[in-house]
């Protein structure tokens, strides 16, 4: 019951919430649409959620990571894939490379409602100084 509550609670929210994560999302978008070692996985018109970007190799995401880390800011990776865990191994039964290929360079930028503009704009100036 108090779940519920506090998710109704939520929903009296959720324009102004949604509002506030288009306005983050358009200023990533704005500020990283030309950067020509990084592809943008955004659309305006239904994504809301997570602003993801894919940097072009493993060692990137490491390299970006270790300067996310030294600012205090996390970053990990998004997902693995089942197949490439290891209680789901051995049910693998198709094939999934463009999932194996890409996993580990999915980059989800921090896009919670409360995020600052500040710390925004040092996401978007690490990621513009780092990746390279």
């Amino acid at each position: 019951n108090l779940q519920a509550a506090l998710g109704l609670s939520q929903l009296d929210n959720l324009k102004k919430i949604l509002n506030i994560k288009k306005k983050i999302f358009r200023k990533y978008f704005q500020k990283l649409k030309n950067h020509k070692k990084i592809n943008i996985i955004y659309s305006s018109s239904y994504q809301n959620w997570v602003f993801v970007i894919i940097l072009e190799s493993k060692k990137k995401f490491l390299d970006l990571k270790k300067k996310f880390l030294e600012e205090k800011i996390q970053l990990d990776y998004f997902w693995k894939p089942l197949h490439l865990q290891k209680p789901y191994k051995k049910f693998f039964k198709e094939n999934a490379k463009f999932s194996e290929k890409v996993w580990n360079k999915v980059v989800v930028l921090p896009s919670h409602p409360g995020l600052k503009t500040q710390d925004q704009s040092k996401i978007i100036k690490i990621i513009n100084s780092s990746v390279k």
